[in-house]
């Protein structure tokens, strides 16, 4: 009885050593892929409560680069260059709408979920810099 015990025993302890190996396989793979993902991420933090209560100030989300502003849809919240008194600035707000030149050009009505009114100028679509990810610390 002891012998099946002790062999018993042996397998679990075996099995146990195979799971962590396979786990710290699995999550050095995860860094990995991790790290190249972020090589078309960018970090920013949260300036105003304009998209309240999504974002407060000082809050620092992750946004992923936007390589075709076309995939972009009504609702995604976006990161673009505009112009706020007279400075030049990244601004976070979330797609209200979208317009076609009808000749290949793309424009977002933007508008901060805590604005009761969209933003006075559309984002061109060369503006977009990035589309928003997730919260993050940093």
């Amino acid at each position: 009885m002891q012998k099946i015990l002790i062999l018993h025993k042996r397998r679990v302890y075996n099995a146990f050593k195979k799971i962590i190996i396979f786990a710290l396989i699995a999550a050095t793979c995860l860094s990995f892929v991790g790290c190249a993902a972020t090589e078309n991420n960018f970090k920013l933090e949260i300036q105003t409560d304009s998209m309240a209560p999504v974002f407060s100030t000082g809050d620092k989300i992750l946004c992923a680069k936007v390589d075709s502003p076309g995939a972009l849809k009504k609702g995604d919240i976006i990161a673009y260059w505009t112009v706020i008194n007279g400075e030049r600035v990244m601004n976070v707000h979330r797609i209200h709408e979208i317009y076609h030149d009808g000749k290949g050009t793309l424009y977002f009505q933007t508008k901060g979920d805590n604005n009761n009114t969209a933003d006075a100028t559309p984002v061109h679509q060369d503006d977009v810099v990035g589309k928003y990810i997730k919260k993050v610390l940093f």
